[in-house]
Parts: structure tokens; C-alpha cells; sequence
């Protein structure tokens, strides 16, 4: 079998040595006190990583957090070195695994009530960042019932933040039900 020519950041560690990177600063989060998203995300009790053989398919790390309201929860995180996401949305093995944790494809990991799922990277193109930020803020605003309607409205949403959107969309193989853009919608509502 032919060997595949490595890059010098693939062979040195470069991607180890962003994840580590990653893993201190909510280690170091944890030590202060500090939660990982928001107050009401709650605090950090412990950091695991490589958590895929328990079912996490966001392995990179996963926080296991104790919330405000005394809930137990999870931050399920997927650390990659390089920007994933560019102007046509979300890499598809982020949103492949990311809908299969959600609908227990394979796993019993991951509740839709309490626990996250997460994407760290490097620091993202600035259109590609304004555009992200701006779909954010709408989608916390937004009626969930219709929001995936008002994304493809022209004048709502530019094309990058569209792209962004349908990028999240199930993959049709992995549940048929879920298809399209008003996937995203529904999920926000559960």
C-alpha cells in the first residue's frame, strides 16, 4: 500500500497541540469556576477526552457539567485545528455526527433537554464569523416554529448565513423524517 504524504503539521502534532490547547482552557475554567458557555450552562465537574468508545461521536472532549437548576449535563466537543466552517456551512461529518448523537444513532449518549453539542476551531474567515454571529442572534430570537422560513426570506438572511443554516440540515440517510430546512426548526423546539 502506497503511504500518504503527511504535512509537517499533521506529522509534528500540530492538531494535538491545538486540542490540548483547547482541553487547558476548560480545564482551566473548571479550576476557576468559571462555566463553559454561560451561568445557566452551569459548572464544569469533570473533562474526558477521546470519549467515542462511550458512545460521544463529538469526542474530542466532553464536559460533564451540574447546572443551576441541579440538573447533570454534557458538553460534547469536536476539536479540529484548522476553520471548519467557510462559506458553504458546516463540514458534513460535523453535521453527520452531530444529528446521529441527537437521534441515538448507534448510542443512547446525549439529551436533548439538558446537553450540548460542540464545534472548536480555529478562528474562522471574518465574513464567515459575521455571518455565524448574525444567524445566532436571530435563531435565539426567533419564533423555532419559524424560523427556517424567515432564513430563506430575501433581505433576512444574507447568502453565507443561508449556506450556514443548510448546512445543519439531517442528512436524508440518516433519518428521512428530517429533511430540509425546517429540520433545524424543529429541533429548536424540543
Amino acid at each position: 500500500m502506497e503511504k500518504e504524504v503527511t504535512t509537517p503539521k499533521q506529522s509534528g502534532g500540530g492538531g494535538y497541540t491545538f486540542a490540548d490547547k483547547v482541553g487547558a482552557f476548560y480545564l482551566l475554567k473548571m479550576l476557576a469556576g468559571s462555566p463553559p458557555l454561560d451561568s445557566e450552562t452551569g459548572q464544569i465537574e469533570s473533562a474526558q477526552f477521546e470519549k467515542r468508545v462511550d458512545g460521544w461521536f463529538l469526542d474530542d472532549i466532553v464536559l460533564f457539567l451540574s447546572r443551576v437548576d441541579g440538573e447533570k449535563a454534557a458538553l460534547a466537543i469536536s476539536v479540529k485545528s484548522n476553520p471548519q466552517i467557510n462559506a458553504t456551512g458546516f463540514p458534513a461529518d460535523f453535521t453527520r455526527a452531530a444529528w446521529e448523537q441527537r437521534l441515538h444513532k448507534q448510542t443512547g449518549k446525549f439529551d436533548a433537554a439538558t446537553d450540548y453539542l460542540s464545534l472548536a476551531t480555529s478562528p474562522l474567515d471574518l465574513t464567515v464569523k459575521s455571518a455565524l454571529e448574525a444567524l445566532v442572534t436571530k435563531a435565539i430570537d426567533a419564533d423555532p416554529s419559524h424560523f427556517a422560513e424567515r432564513v430563506v426570506t430575501a433581505g433576512y438572511e444574507n447568502a453565507i448565513g443561508r449556506a450556514i443554516f443548510n448546512s445543519l440540515s439531517c442528512p436524508a440517510d440518516v433519518d428521512a423524517s428530517r429533511t430540509g430546512s425546517d429540520t433545524a426548526a424543529r429541533e429548536r423546539q424540543s
